[in-house]
């Protein structure tokens, strides 16, 4: 979700060619996109919020740095639902962050609601900055890996 960098795309290039049918969203097209488009992924120019049911459920939802500010601010539970609510069965959301307050919200947003922890399992990592994707946020020592998976 949210594909911006040439870094991103090329990893998803690298799954298309293992065999995986990947999905690339974002409001933007961009030259990376259309290169990802051309290697045979899908690209929708959209916000995960926008797209339509019948572009159905995700085994993997992966996301760097998402930052929901501005024009573009989305409150944590909206933001996790539009996310969780298109997991398969035993789909995960993998999110990187430098935000724990992000973070935290995001993890809040299942651990406090009784439905979703029966459905979703949720870990919140610290991991050295050098085993997370390239960030272009100032240097820190370390970054935070969430990961939902779906249950069932």
């Amino acid at each position: 979700m949210g594909p911006e960098r040439a870094d991103e795309f090329a990893h998803a290039i690298r799954l298309l060619c293992r065999g995986h049918q990947v999905v690339a969203v974002n409001p933007r097209e961009t030259r990376a996109s259309r290169a990802f488009e051309n290697a045979g992924g899908t690209f929708i120019r959209a916000r995960i919020e926008q797209l339509a049911r019948s572009c159905g459920r995700f085994e993997l939802v992966l996301e760097n740095y998402p930052y929901p500010s501005g024009r573009n601010y989305v409150p944590p539970r909206p933001f996790a639902l539009a996310r969780l609510s298109r997991l398969a069965s035993c789909g995960q959301w993998i999110l990187f962050t430098e935000s724990i307050r992000f973070a935290t919200l995001l993890k809040a947003v299942v651990e406090h609601d009784d439905d979703l922890r029966e459905k979703i399992r949720v870990s919140l990592v610290p991991i050295p900055a050098d085993a997370a994707p390239t960030s272009h946020y100032p240097q820190v020592d370390r970054r935070l890996r969430l990961v939902f998976q779906r249950v069932w």
